[in-house]
């Protein structure tokens, strides 16, 4: 049977072929709060303990899946 007869008749008949599931978008655009920039890259200190931070990174190289990894550094002259 030809696509153009089998389209005419489920117009006809008001029949609808199967549309593809719509895809799960996750992007929500900007969430949560960024902080200032303080350091302003400026990582040499006048005292010790003068600038303290933390580095934090996902890490999925675990076999039972994902995980956040966080190091405390401190920036000492």
């Amino acid at each position: 049977m030809n696509h153009k007869r089998v389209q005419r008749l489920m117009h006809v008949n008001g029949l609808f072929g199967k549309r593809p599931k719509e895809k799960y978008h996750s992007y929500q655009g900007n969430v949560g709060k960024v902080a200032d920039n303080i350091i302003n890259r400026e990582f040499t200190a006048d005292r010790p303990l003068q600038k303290n931070g933390v580095q934090m990174f996902l890490n999925s190289l675990f076999p039972w899946g994902k995980m956040f990894l966080f190091s405390n550094f401190r920036y000492v002259y």
